[in-house]
């Protein structure tokens, strides 16, 4: 009678159990330990795939002890544990990503509860660590030991912001807590200063003139606007324009400000600049409008700030 390999694989494995069958194996494999291991790791390496099918159906008919027996490993070892999900993580990051995705558009209503049950529990966790890492990154490139702007060495850091010295880098975030832990995670290139608002809004506006156009036509026009602006905020500033918090003076940096915010405004909605301007004067000047400098009127509009300049804060 003919044996299949599975009556043939279950007496090899009956024989090779045996005492005396395994002493002789142990014995001969201390002798030729080398040599067995190196062949091993050769034969493995070449058949790589049947390995991993191999251990897959193991693992798949040993569920509960590959288990326990992965807890405890990872356990013993937990650098060489944290080394290999490092390795997994870089080596298979579009799939994750890809897998992840696909679970949020699949159990969209259940992530977003889980988002805002996060946030609930650890709002106050998250925000220390946004402003530590903020801080951190403010410190490094402020060219004392405080944080501070470089033009004009302002220290409130509610005012100060992070500057492309040289234009925005593709890809970085592009602002707030995005650039902030884009300069982290990249050990804080270059291309980075510290500006207050003031300043860095100053700059933007000096790089723009140059791109201005010089036709007689053109310069005329916005002659023209610059002595409208100058009208309207000299009349809000009751005298030379400057603002009405701090009162710098720089009219390159000033703002018209809505008091009670734009939405119980009488104008369109949509109305800005030098159309703005125009209306306020064929409506003869109206209240509601305030002159602040673009530093004070970002810091009024934040909301951790209850809509208060940190110098009324103060």
């Amino acid at each position: 009678m003919v044996q299949t390999d599975e009556e043939r694989l279950a007496k090899k494995r009956e024989y090779n159990s045996r005492p005396e069958v395994k002493a002789k194996q142990r014995e001969y494999y201390e002798k030729n330990k080398e040599r067995m291991n190196a062949q091993s790791i050769k034969w493995n390496k070449e058949n790589k795939e049947l390995v991993n099918q191999r251990k897959r159906k193991h693992r798949e008919n040993n569920l509960e002890d590959s288990r326990k027996y992965g807890r405890e490993w990872h356990r013993n070892n937990p650098i060489k544990s944290k080394a290999q999900g490092k390795r997994y993580y870089d080596a298979h990051k579009e799939q994750r990503l890809a897998k992840a995705k696909e679970w949020r558009e699949n159990n969209r209503d259940r992530y977003l509860a889980q988002q805002v049950q996060y946030n609930k529990e650890n709002s106050e966790k998250k925000y220390k660590i946004r402003f530590e890492n903020r801080m951190k990154v403010l410190s490094y490139y402020s060219l004392e030991s405080y944080p501070n702007c470089k033009r004009c060495g302002e220290k409130e850091i509610g005012f100060l912001e992070i500057d492309h010295v040289e234009g925005v880098i593709k890809n970085d975030g592009r602002g707030g807590n995005a650039l902030v832990n884009y300069i982290i995670k990249n050990n804080f290139p270059k291309n980075y200063q510290i500006l207050c608002t003031n300043c860095n809004w100053m700059k933007y506006r000096e790089s723009q003139k140059s791109l201005l156009s010089q036709t007689k036509e053109n310069i005329r026009s916005r002659k023209k606007v610059l002595k409208l602006k100058t009208e309207v905020f000299s009349h809000y500033s009751n005298g030379l324009p400057r603002c009405s918090c701090c009162g710098i003076d720089t009219l390159d940096v000033l703002s018209l400000d809505h008091i009670d915010g734009r939405k119980n405004a009488m104008h369109k909605k949509n109305l800005d600049g030098h159309e703005l301007y125009t209306w306020i004067r064929q409506n003869e000047y109206p209240e509601g409008f305030q002159i602040l400098c673009m530093m004070c009127n970002f810091a009024k509009g934040m909301k951790s700030n209850d809509n208060k300049c940190p110098h009324e804060m103060k």
